[in-house]
């Protein structure tokens, strides 16, 4: 699976199981990502993991 559908399964995972908004969802994978020092990939991966 490339990067920007793995980040996107994360993001509509968010909007499912968290109730935010997309708009929520692409900033708390950006945030996390900044604040982890990781890349959105590993956290949206991580996430997805997470919600399995």
């Amino acid at each position: 699976m490339n990067e920007r559908k793995v980040i996107e399964k994360a993001k509509w995972l968010l909007v499912e199981k968290m109730k935010m908004s997309e708009p929520e969802a692409i900033r708390y994978i950006q945030k996390r990502a900044m604040n982890l020092r990781l890349p959105q990939l590993r956290v949206a991966e991580g996430l997805i993991e997470t919600y399995k």
